[in-house]
């Protein structure tokens, strides 16, 4: 109905998942779903990708809510289990082939004890497994009731490795990876120290060993035994330390351990190499680099504005320079009259690095200096020497070194800072008060410091601030 559409906001039943064709069905959208349904009866044709396909309502008066309650699947080993449509879609699979519960760093540990100590084997073999190969899949232990406590949600407890020892000394293997044993996301010491606990008081073990992989919280179980390995250890590593503490804690237990350490090597890798490539289906899967479908799409270059003491003006927008296509250049043309197009990096002259074609700098070697005496030089060395200032020991001393002398001749130290020079923030003040040209970078010129001490004498006790040009405070 248009009030449904309009005002009720309905939309298409088969688009909301409300009737099911082949359009939306668990077959068209997941058919290696839909070929683990071990449910003869329902058509996966006419089954949704979710639960929550119809109202409640509407399905207890059609009769079909069981078509919505969990289902049968089986897995291509013959593994059967109950899950919902939901759940599968969501990504759960079948428990027994899931890898989640195992590491392949937990394999080749157990592996290596497997050689030094009896390895007990698993009720149900994993039918994934050619003949021959071991099982070294992680063991599931079901609490009595009496003993499993009441804030566990489950019966069934899962430990690493069960070995057997002599004189009937049974104990269990826990991986602890820095994963999923740190601190940071949920601290799960507690629950270990209580798997140990009731773990060994139902008598189901004689003791629980943690292997605890790199920098984890130190844990304390009065029923374990915690052994704390390096994070980069090697498998042989982690053995050695895992049979030696067993050794030390049953004399007995390890009898070729001498021999197994004097090796120096892992010795069961082509066993473990063997599970992991049955159960994973390589051993190490290779970093797979994503294809490219189309060229990357080249950025957009922003122009900017040159620098206000700039005499270029832009000509042309950015573009990449063809030699160093990490430079973004421009073109430009000068003020000076120069009818020659300047090309230069964009952000030079944007910084006021780059100002001119190149005819500031030309009228800068041109510009004479100030003519300073050998006498007034020889002056001014020993003058700097003697109030430690350093200056160069040949060639012509610093022009700001030479108006600082002035200066303390004429008897206007107050001018100096506490180095006894003259201070440049000073100095730059007055020229752009009297509206003198600075350098490049508004540094100030060996001629300012020169005309600021001339000024300066020739204004007497005070340095007038001044109309005509304005002096510096």
């Amino acid at each position: 109905m248009v009030k449904e559409r309009a005002l009720q906001g309905n939309g298409c039943l088969v688009c909301a998942g409300y009737v099911i064709d082949d359009t939306n069905s668990l077959l068209t959208w997941f058919p290696e779903i839909a070929d683990e349904l071990d449910a003869p009866d329902l058509d996966p044709r006419r089954l949704p990708t979710s639960q929550h396909n119809t109202s409640r309502k509407a399905a207890a008066e059609a009769g079909s809510a069981d078509t919505y309650a969990t289902l049968s699947w089986r897995c291509r080993h013959g593994h059967v289990w109950e899950a919902t449509i939901l759940n599968r879609v969501q990504g759960t699979g079948c428990g027994k082939c899931s890898t989640s519960g195992i590491s392949k760093e937990q394999v080749r540990l157990v592996a290596e004890l497997s050689g030094l100590i009896d390895l007990v084997p698993l009720t149900s073999r994993d039918p994934r497994l050619p003949d021959g190969v071991l099982d070294f899949a992680s063991h599931r232990l079901t609490v009595p009731p009496e003993h499993k406590p009441a804030h566990w949600r489950y019966k069934d407890v899962e430990v690493d490795a069960v070995f057997q020892l002599p004189h009937g000394v049974r104990v269990g293997l826990e991986y602890d990876g820095a994963f999923h044993h740190s601190a940071r996301q949920r601290d799960r010491r507690q629950y270990e120290n209580d798997k140990s606990r009731v773990l060994v008081e139902a008598g189901i073990l004689d003791l629980l060993i943690h292997v605890r992989i790199g920098d984890l919280p130190e844990m304390e179980a009065p029923h374990a035994l915690v052994i704390a390995v390096p994070e980069r250890a090697t498998a042989y590593q982690q053995a050695s330390a895992v049979a030696s503490a067993l050794s030390a804690r049953f004399p007995e237990a390890t009898p070729g351990l001498d021999a197994y350490l004097n090796g120096g090597t892992a010795q069961h890798e082509a066993a473990a190499d063997a599970y992991i490539t049955a159960v994973w289906g390589e051993l190490r899967p290779p970093r797979r680099k994503p294809k490219k479908t189309a060229p990357p799409t080249p950025r957009r270059l922003s122009p900017t504005a040159p620098h206000t003491d700039s005499l270029l003006s832009p000509v042309s927008e950015p573009y990449r320079n063809p030699v160093n296509p990490d430079e973004i250049i421009r073109d430009y043309r000068c003020d000076c009259g120069n009818p020659e197009i300047f090309t230069a990096v964009q952000s030079q002259v944007t910084s006021g690095n780059t100002r001119s074609c190149g005819c500031l700098a030309t009228q800068a070697r041109q510009r004479p200096r100030p003519v300073i005496s050998k006498t007034e030089t020889h002056a001014v060395r020993a003058w700097a020497q003697q109030r430690a200032i350093a200056i160069g020991g040949s060639g012509r001393v610093p022009d700001q070194v030479t108006a600082s002398f002035r200066l303390d001749q004429a008897g206007r130290g107050d001018l100096l800072g506490p180095d006894g020079l003259l201070d440049e923030a000073r100095v730059r003040e007055w020229a752009v008060t009297a509206g003198l040209q600075l350098g490049a970078r508004g540094r100030v010129t060996g001629e300012l410091w020169l005309d600021y001490s001339t000024k300066a004498l020739a204004a007497g006790a005070q340095i007038k601030e001044a109309p005509d040009p304005p002096f510096g405070h």
